[in-house]
């Protein structure tokens, strides 16, 4: 379970309890104990949980989120008289305080290159015509999954793992763009994500 969470459900009762004992010592002598009770319940509920959620609201918990940076190292080399090997070693680093499960990661590469002006202008009109902050959408050469069963990869906070990722290409393609996505998809948690995208021109 998320420790945000956990550390709701711990600090809410005790909260609570803690106001209850507090409006009770504060509240006059005259007010029957019944009344003391309710009173002390419902001021210290409302003074806990709202103060909790304004907590939760201001991202005070959010270093119990774990989060992850991705950077690409793009390299290149000839295999034969028409074709080249792109291999991308992936870091991931734990920039969280806690630990990251990794279970389906996704990898891309397209080519941002060979294309006439007719053909730009398409991709343009794509991505930004419709609305904006689009994005081109080159098109694919390659991609695969990979996936982890069981515990999936486990990158504990301040750690970091590489992953490779590799492709064969043709000779008359001379930019790329590599595309990296990592998701946790645990049960009970919702998915998240991170990912990097990086340009990469293959000059002789």
């Amino acid at each position: 379970m998320n420790k945000r969470y956990i550390a709701f459900w711990v600090v809410t009762p005790l909260g609570i309890v803690g106001c209850v004992w507090l409006v009770a010592v504060l509240t006059p002598t005259d007010v029957s104990g019944a009344a003391q009770v309710v009173q002390a319940v419902l001021v210290g509920s409302a003074v806990v949980v709202g103060s909790t959620l304004a907590a939760v609201r201001l991202g005070l918990f959010r270093e119990f989120e774990p989060h992850v940076v991705v950077e690409h190292e793009v390299s290149h080399r000839s295999v034969s008289e028409s074709y080249l090997h792109v291999s991308c070693a992936v870091k991931l680093r734990n920039s969280s305080k806690v630990a990251v499960r990794i279970s389906r990661a996704d990898f891309a590469l397209s080519a941002a290159s060979l294309f006439d002006d007719e053909g730009i202008e398409i991709l343009h009109d794509r991505g930004f015509g419709r609305q904006p902050g689009g994005q081109f959408e080159w098109p694919r050469l390659d991609s695969f999954v990979r996936e982890w069963s069981g515990e999936g990869l486990i990158i504990e906070p301040g750690s970091a793992v590489v992953e490779m990722s590799e492709f064969i290409i043709g000779r008359e393609i001379t930019s790329l763009v590599v595309y990296s996505r990592f998701e946790d998809r645990g049960r009970g948690v919702k998915n998240r994500g991170w990912h990097a995208t990086t340009f990469y021109d293959l000059i002789e």
